[in-house]
């Protein structure tokens, strides 16, 4: 009858909890039964006459419970694990042959070069050489990030994901993601512990796939090209039209055996020399423009003065705005006058007097006061100047008298491409419209003087004709001036490169596989605006689509993981840089 577990159960150390079913309390002269309900109640034959409960049960051996049996296992475990590391431990620090009893695994060669002299405590700080120092580990967490920190630095934030502050917010943005996320030590010298799998990759990523044929986005609208170019370069009308229609490559200032070679090669322009950035870029004007265009170069002059008449220039430097230039007359006359004596010093007082001196030193450079001299002196007697030039100084420099169009001028002709004195006036003329804020320059003299330099078919040396994108659009006027070739839009986690690529192809043939002229692209239409706003540019070539890729990084052919075009860290450096064998040679 007694084969059931008793309701009071074994006591805590595993004795039987006793043979009766309750202890019997005494209430007067009588005792009553105190078994629970839950036990069954009071019992109907009561306690004994003598105080002691009628029901009476042998008793029991009670068997420990799983619960128990885990409790002492896991002690008993613990105890001689903790045992054998102690043995073993102290088998490896009191060895004397270097034999290692502990070998977590092989570094990779870069990092078992770092820390070969000092050892795992070069990473793991509580790793010392002492046996307390490792039995500390154990029960220690290590913050390893910040031990590759010691040699690797990031942009910041160095922990967050891709080192960088996104725009938008989400919980991949605020993720701290440890460097032994991706990186994992400890494989073998061999292992290339920067390759990443992109089921690593997928870890963080919404958007998961495992192929890049199969699964990768679309690459974006105007791809690679959103961004203006500093320069107007108009592929499509080159290619279809200066370098192949006779009205154009017969004319006798052009170069028709480069047009010839250049429509159908695209490295005669572009230099394939050193490709290891994503541009490739183009050559200079020296040597893929000059032939065409040096000619306009040289044809458009920077007018100074006139003989009775304001020009752009001295306007600006008598402050006068073109309404009032006939009521001003006079005040010109004068400043020819002034000329007729110290022309130099009358022209550096005119610069301090606008103050514009400070940064722009070759406004005038090379001037020859003895010709603005005898100009001044002519044509305040209202006398024309005569000059009798050499055929080569008709072309370049200073010059006075009679300009192509038979009109007396005092003006400056450049020579070639870049040159320093009209790009400081260019220069100067842009600073004026933005710096311009207390009003002490007339704005009317600027505007007229803006209008004169950027035009794109008369201004002086005909730099707005392909600068004026690099020198007004929104990248210019936001950050500053761009002459020289603009790099496109900076892609921080993308490191494509021409490279590998063209080692592959023939470049001279096989660029237009990849950049396939858009013929009806509106190009042109962006460089037209008074107002350049990116948004509105147009490339002149089609946007590159990923199936263009697919051609030949799919499984099978050529590596597609993430890391062959995309790169996690942003602006990675190395803190230290490993030279011991430098420091061996010298000691």
């Amino acid at each position: 009858m007694w084969k059931k577990e008793c309701w009071q159960g074994p006591r805590n150390d595993g004795r039987c909890g006793g043979v009766f079913e309750c202890k019997p309390q005494k209430n007067g002269d009588r005792y009553l039964c105190t078994r629970p309900q839950n036990a069954g109640g009071v019992c109907k034959q009561g306690p004994l006459p003598d105080g002691n409960c009628c029901l009476k049960r042998p008793a029991c051996s009670p068997v420990p419970s799983n619960r128990v049996v885990r409790k002492y296992f896991t002690l008993i475990s613990s105890i001689a694990l903790i045992s054998i590391m102690t043995l073993i431990l102290a088998l490896n620090f009191n060895n004397k042959t270097g034999s290692i009893v502990i070998e977590p695994g092989e570094l990779t060669s870069i990092h078992a070069a770092y820390t070969e002299d000092i050892g795992c405590s070069s990473c793991h700080k509580v790793h010392d050489s002492n046996l307390h120092s490792w039995i500390k580990s154990v029960f220690t967490d290590t913050d390893i990030s910040n031990q590759c920190l010691d040699c690797h630095g990031f942009h910041e934030p160095q922990m967050g994901a891709h080192n960088f502050e996104f725009n938008k917010v989400s919980t991949q943005n605020a993720l701290t993601v440890e460097c032994s996320d991706c990186h994992k030590e400890h494989k073998g010298s061999n292992f290339e512990i920067s390759e990443m799998k992109p089921s690593t990759c997928n870890n963080c990523h919404e958007k998961k796939f495992n192929e890049f044929e199969a699964g990768h986005p679309e690459f974006p609208e105007k791809f690679p090209s959103s961004m203006p170019n500093s320069i107007n370069f108009n592929h499509a009308t080159h290619l279809e039209e200066y370098f192949v229609d006779p009205k154009w490559i017969d004319k006798p200032d052009r170069d028709k055996e480069f047009a010839t070679i250049a429509k159908d090669d695209c490295t005669v322009c572009h230099s394939i020399d050193s490709v290891k950035s994503n541009r490739i870029k183009p050559k200079g004007f020296e040597e893929i423009c000059s032939s065409c265009h040096l000619q306009q170069v040289r044809s458009r002059n920077l007018v100074f003065f006139r003989p009775d008449l304001f020009t752009a220039v001295s306007g600006l430097l008598l402050n006068v705005s073109e309404d009032e230039e006939d009521e001003k007359i006079d005040d010109y006359i004068e400043m020819l006058n002034s000329f007729t004596n110290e022309p130099g010093l009358e022209l550096s007082k005119l610069i301090e007097t606008l103050d514009i001196n400070n940064g722009f030193s070759e406004l005038f450079l090379g001037i020859n006061p003895l010709l603005l001299k005898s100009t001044a002196e002519k044509w305040v007697d209202e006398e024309d100047l005569e000059t009798e030039l050499s055929e080569e100084l008709k072309y370049f420099g200073w010059l006075s008298g009679y300009d192509e169009d038979y009109e007396q001028t005092f003006r400056y002709k450049a020579y070639s491409h870049n040159d320093p004195i009209i790009k400081e006036w260019l220069e100067l003329t842009l600073n004026l419209s933005k710096k311009n804020t207390d009003g002490k320059i007339n704005e009317s003299a600027i505007e007229r003087l803006r209008e004169t330099m950027l035009d794109k078919k008369t201004g002086p040396g005909a730099c707005a004709k392909c600068h004026l994108s690099g020198l007004t659009d929104e990248v210019a006027l936001s950050t500053q001036l761009t002459w020289k070739y603009r790099i496109n839009k900076d892609r921080k986690f993308t490191n494509y490169s021409h490279g590998p690529h063209i080692n592959l192809l023939n470049p001279s043939e096989n660029c237009i596989d990849c950049h396939e002229l858009d013929k009806s692209s509106k190009y042109h239409e962006f460089f037209k605006e008074d107002n350049l706003k990116i948004n509105n540019f147009n490339s002149n070539f089609l946007s590159i689509k990923k199936e263009k890729c697919d051609t030949c990084h799919k499984r099978g052919k050529i590596d597609a993981s993430c890391t062959q075009c995309h790169r996690y860290h942003y602006e990675p450096i190395n803190k230290k840089v490993f030279n011991k064998d430098v420091k061996k040679s010298n000691s």
